[in-house]
């Protein structure tokens, strides 16, 4: 093939050749396609290919359509796979001819063109192609309707697959107006394609329509009256999606879009309605702003609900529900849905609450309906949107519920029977309090159900039968286990495909949550099970490999029977030896084998050997082939990792089962190697099972690890990212088990793993596994580093005992509290003493809160400040903790410069570690304890040397902080606490008498100050959110609303920020005021307070007051003031202003800025000023570079000063 690019014309005998080419390849004859698919591999090759396609395209107009089409789409295939590689002439020139299509009559010609340009920019970017928005946007201005039709559909696929690519400077500050112009296009396809693209743009990226978002939403409402099924759909998903970025804009709005979404939900149009029906799920996702929308509509909502449950003639149709037995027929590859193996978590299989997982899917293995289709329908979303809105309503949801339950469960049409039951599993664990009264009459009627003459009737029950398993399980056998036992065994063996797949799931949850239960009827189980393994299918094999696995976590070592094992283990090891290493059903078998091996011990002995060198070998072939993927991408694609991960965990199965058994086949194997390849993997996957198998390894076999130990430490512990939550808790949980070998040699890590391990310990809602690993690790380290965790104590203890009180006694959790009781013992005070000056002072109720230079948070009884003023050398902080994580002296400068309340009991405080602003709790310390004696009671039957630690701890705390305080503390405790504490710890609650020999307040040699702050058992400061913005150390804060507050900051500007986004909504650039001098120094703005509508700040520039609404400056404040000096604070109060700085002076100002007095104060500089409003005791207090704080009764004399240094001289 010739041609020039710019001058490019076609080869007539050529362009006939490819013509002729996409006519057979229509052909339906096999063996003529394969022959066309070759020679278009051929054509491939050469670059000009492409421009005979195009050419096609748009300039044979006389062409059948479906033949231009197809090599647009051809052209799409050779985009995609060569375009970096075409010269610049010939993609310059397919772009050219492509847009010249955009207007053709035709609308597949249209929609291809649409395809091609959007593959285009996905594969050059759009910065490559600087002129096709504007080109699109300029067809958009034409009168042509084919033409404007064609832009519009190319705009959309361009925002669909490449929204995140357009930024608003040169894009969508241009395309979005022109869009929301076509929102009231007279043509139907122009407004809905309009809206699809700004939805499209809407999904990935908000902030290009905060500005717009009231026209948008005009005209977006306009639309709710649009005949056109399209444009509803889209109306309906633009509704969606602003629940999630602008619901504040919505919310005036939202009854009425309620009433519009119901509607729509019971659209003809299923598509339409499955968009409606998604906005339920949304809504959920902010419960309280979702139960005042909808409470007053659920009489209306949830019958909606349930009928979108129902299935529809076609649904009939296509899931054959006529055919009741089908378990002969060979399941179809396109039946089988793609299994992705779940690495191996490593859990605490001890805790009261099993069968939590860390990232739980309601979908993934709770397929709502199980209609044997992965894809995502009305049916599905409607039963999810019941469920969650059901759990946000509770027994709300009922008075609506039970009377549509009562007609439909009972109803003679087999498909309303059926949506009953599947509304009566979805609202299981919303409605459960509620629904139990009922269940001794509808539990029953389920078991009776799975004997339905209807498959789908049979297989639904299976379902909603396994959300109510923990009724049944918690009741009397002979009421419903053994029924339902009994009747799930048959269905197990049902003649239907869907029915056995159905019951197999669960089958597997009743496993779960019977565990231990299950052992009298093993027997029974296993015959069933193994005959299951004899007539299933492909597709329903890989669900039983589930419920083996399952049985055998469940029951554990019950199954190490001879004739279990031989039960079992004889059509596993069939299976085992059947398949090839690269078949697929080798992942369910596998996991299946992990949890067998673990269970059977060394039962599993006979069949160890070749599993664990197959497992080697599968792990070492794998990685070869990463390497040479890695090496070679152009010519070899990157292997299956799945294989890799299942491999690692069948050999952490075997480690766990076998313990020391497995000794020998490490030593001779390359295993510890294999691993160390693993932990480096990019997949979180690989990583997470080959940390799993490290930490079972140290458990069997340790001294095969000792040698290269030092290798995998700084990889554990760089991999301690919560955000990889599985990766992080397998990581911690190694960490732990390495810890109980390695002794003392651990203390060299200790300083590297702190800092992760306590973030991770106290992260907001952080799954149940992870936290109770991370806390078992934190107390494994403090047995032999105790020196090093000890001091950290106070940033962990409250989190650590609650993750670990729902522990059930073990070994695990006994070597945890060692560990704590330990570090107690080293730092029963648990925090260090201060002397550094106080930058920061706020009250909140009775607590003065301090803020000092070394970056302490602390606190004082306000009450007992000035109730004994003159004993104010007994005066101790009711808490101390690290503002910033960050021991005092370690790091500098960190200083806390400002301090706020917001609401009841949290606090704002910034400062000079970095430039944030941090959210945190300000409870007291006393209620910290609390939780250490709740973990402590947590305990059945601890060995006896623990339960002395426990008892000293309790006493000594007592004795320490005195009978009366003593009682009023544990007057706190629930009866139930304080009944169980008296109980096992000698009377430990009742009266003073009775400590331990030896003295309290020195538990194992503690240190002086004894047990009044056990383990620094601080809960003041414990940080929530972090707001980052600034681009300057934080120097001031004002809290505006419990949702809004201001900052300051060295970068000269003032931010006001919203709590519920932690994101700044409104910036004013204080340092840009032309109005107000500087002092040479810097632009820094210190000094801020905000009164009414009137807000004052400066710094580094003139102290001023402004309008805060409007950013407006009023006045500057005549300050008599040396060139140099910098306003550090400033308080404004009944018309007056007060401020301080770099100066001994306490200034006092009018509103009108003018000077009304100064008073000298005992520092040389002044950092904070708080007016303490204490009913009957109203004074100013006074903060600097001293160790005192000063408190005014009235601004002329100081009544007296509190030093701050008394902790570090006792």
């Amino acid at each position: 093939m010739t041609g020039e690019a710019f001058e490019w014309r076609p080869i007539p005998e050529e362009l006939q050749q490819v013509v002729q080419l996409l006519q057979h390849s229509q052909s339906p004859d096999t063996q003529t396609q394969r022959s066309v698919q070759e020679r278009l591999d051929q054509l491939n090759m050469h670059p000009e290919f492409c421009c005979y396609l195009v050419f096609i395209l748009s300039e044979l107009k006389d062409e059948q359509v479906a033949n231009r089409s197809l090599a647009g789409l051809i052209l799409k295939n050779s985009i995609r796979l060569l375009w970096s590689r075409l010269p610049e002439q010939i993609r310059a020139y397919v772009k050219s001819k492509t847009l010249l299509a955009i207007s053709d009559p035709h609308p597949l010609i249209r929609a291809t063109v649409g395809i091609i340009v959007t593959t285009i920019v996905v594969h050059e970017g759009i910065a490559q192609w600087p002129s096709l928005l504007p080109t699109l946007c300029g067809m958009l201005d034409s009168q042509d309707t084919l033409l404007q039709e064609g832009a519009m559909g190319a705009i959309q696929k361009i925002c669909e697959d490449s929204a995140d690519m357009l930024t608003p400077q040169e894009h969508l500050d241009t395309l979005i107006p022109k869009l929301l112009c076509f929102f009231n296009s007279p043509h139907a396809k122009l407004r809905a394609l309009a809206v699809n693209s700004v939805n499209c743009i809407l999904l990935v990226q908000t902030d290009p329509l905060n500005n717009i978002m009231d026209v948008f939403l005009q005209q977006l409402f306009s639309l709710a009256a649009d005949t056109d099924t399209e444009v509803q759909k889209q109306l309906c998903r633009a509704l969606t999606l602003l629940l999630d970025s602008h619901l504040d804009k919505l919310v005036s709005q939202l009854g009425n879009i309620v009433e519009f979404m119901l509607l729509r939900t019971q659209d003809a149009n299923e598509s339409t309605a499955l968009e409606a029906c998604e906005f339920w799920l949304a809504l959920a996702e902010n419960p309280a702003v979702c139960k005042e929308a909808l409470l007053p509509h659920l009489p209306k909502l949830i019958p909606v609900l349930v009928r979108c449950m129902r299935y529809s003639e076609m649904d009939v149709l296509m899931l054959k529900s006529d055919v009741e037995d089908d378990s002969a027929v060979p399941d179809r590859q396109e039946d089988i849905r793609p299994r992705f193996h779940r690495a191996k978590t490593q859990t605490q299989r001890h805790s009261e609450e099993d069968g939590t997982s860390i990232d739980p899917e309601y979908m993934e293995d709770d397929d709502v309906g199980d209609d044997a289709s992965t894809e995502w329908n009305l049916r599905k979303c409607s039963a999810a949107s019941l469920d969650v809105l059901s759990g946000i309503f509770n027994d709300d949801f009922l008075p609506t519920l039970l009377p549509i339950l009562k007609e439909t469960l009972f109803h003679s049409n087999w498909l309303i029977k059926e949506s009953g039951i599947l509304a009566l599993g979805a609202v299981a664990e919303g409605c459960m309090n509620g629904m139990t009264p009922h269940l001794p009459e509808l539990i029953p009627f389920l078991i009776n159900s799975l004997q339905d003459r209807k498959a789908l009737v049979r297989s639904i029950t299976c379902w909603t039968l396994s959300r109510y398993c923990h009724f049944v399980v918690q009741h009397d056998h002979n009421l419903y286990f053994k029924q339902l036992l009994k009747e799930l065994l048959a269905r197990i063996l049902d003649g239907n495909k869907r029915v056995q797949e159905a019951a197999c799931s669960a089958f597997a949850t009743l496993e779960e949550e019977a565990n231990m239960e299950l052992v009298p009827y093993l027997s029974e189980i296993l015959a069933t099970l193994v005959e299951a393994f004899n007539r299933y299918q492909a597709k329903n094999l890989l669900i039983l490999y589930d419920a083996v696995g399952t049985l055998a976590d469940s029951v554990g070592s019950n199954l190490n029977q001879p004739q279990y094992v031989q039960t079992l283990m004889e059509p596993l090891m069939a299976k085992w030896s059947s398949l090839s290493d690269d078949d697929k059903e080798l992942f369910p078998l596998l996991e299946c084998l992990s949890s067998v091996a673990t269970a059977l011990h060394v039962a599993f002995l006979p069949f160890c050997e070749p599993v664990f060198r197959r497992c080697t070998a599968l792990i070492g072939r794998c990685l070869q082939q990463v390497q040479v993927a890695l090496e070679r991408p152009n010519e070899y694609d990157m292997p299956e990792k799945d294989f890799l991960i299942v491999a690692l965990d069948l050999l952490s199965g075997l480690a766990e089962g076998l313990t020391d058994h497995i000794d020998p086949l490490v030593a001779s194997s390359q295993i510890v190697a294999l691993i160390y390849q693993c932990s480096l993997d990019a997949s979180p996957e690989v990583r997470q099972s080959s940390f799993a198998l490290l930490g079972d390894l140290s458990k069997a076999c340790y001294h095969h690890l000792q040698p290269c130990i030092h290798m995998f430490m700084p990889i554990l512990t760089s991999n301690l990212n919560p955000d990889l939550i599985s990766v992080c808790n397998n990581s911690i949980w190694a960490i732990g088990e390495v810890a109980m070998k390695m002794g003392e040699g651990m203390r060299q890590y200790v300083p590297a793993l702190l800092p992760s391990l306590i973030f991770v310990m106290n992260r907001e809602k952080g799954p149940k596994t992870l936290l109770e690993n991370t806390a078992i690790t934190l107390g494994r380290l403090g047995i032999n580093c105790s020196a090093e965790v000890a001091p950290y104590l106070p940033q962990f203890i409250r989190a650590w005992c609650l993750a670990l009180r729902n522990i059930r006694d073990n070994e695990e959790k006994e070597s945890a509290f060692r560990g704590l009781c330990i570090m107690i013992n080293i730092n029963p005070a648990g925090v260090l003493g201060l002397s550094a000056p106080v930058w920061a002072l706020r009250q909140l109720g009775d607590i003065l809160y301090c803020g000092d230079a070394r970056g302490m948070l602390f606190a004082y009884s306000w009450s007992q400040l000035t109730a004994n003023s003159a004993r104010l050398n007994d005066s101790k902080p009711v808490f101390e903790v690290s503002a910033f994580g960050v021991e005092p002296g370690k790091m500098n400068p960190h200083e806390v410069n400002s301090i706020e309340t917001l609401g009841e009991n949290k606090l704002i405080y910034g400062g000079a570690f970095d430039n944030a602003v941090r959210l945190a709790d300000s409870e007291r310390p006393d209620k910290e304890f609390i939780f250490l004696c709740d973990a402590i009671a947590s305990w059945n039957h601890p060995q006896p040397d623990l339960k002395m630690m426990f008892s000293r701890i309790l006493h000594g705390f007592r004795q320490q902080v005195g009978d009366a305080n003593w009682v009023a503390f544990t007057s706190q405790f629930p009866i139930p606490l304080k009944q169980r504490l008296n109980v096992q710890y000698d009377g430990g609650l009742g009266k003073v008498g009775g400590a331990v020999k030896g003295g309290p307040g020195k538990v194992g040699g503690a240190a002086k100050g004894g047990l009044g702050k056990v383990g620094g058992a601080v809960k003041g400061g414990r940080v929530i959110s972090t707001f980052n913005g600034h681009e300057g150390n934080v120097n001031e804060l004002v809290t505006r609303s419990e949702h809004e507050f201001v900052s300051a900051s060295e970068d000269g500007t003032v931010r006001v920020w919203d709590t519920r986004t932690a994101q700044a909504s409104r910036l004013i650039r204080i340092c840009d005021e032309p109005q107000l001098r500087r002092n040479g120094c810097g632009i820094g703005v210190c000094a801020l307070d905000i009164c009414g509508s009137l807000m004052v700040c400066g710094g580094d520039i003139d102290l001023g007051l402004w309008l805060f609404e409007s950013g407006t400056l009023i006045t500057r404040m005549q300050c008599d003031r040396e060139p140099t000096m910098r306003h550090l604070v400033a308080k404004m109060d009944s018309g007056r202003i007060l401020c301080g700085g770099t100066s001994s002076q306490l200034f006092e100002y009018s509103y009108s800025g003018e000077h009304v007095t100064s008073v000298k104060t005992s520092a040389s500089a002044v950092y904070s000023i708080e007016q303490n409003k204490f009913p009957g005791r109203q004074m100013t207090t006074v903060a600097g570079n001293s160790h005192l704080i000063d408190a005014f009764l009235c601004l002329g004399y100081v009544s007296f000063s509190l030093s701050t240094s008394l902790c570090a001289q006792e």
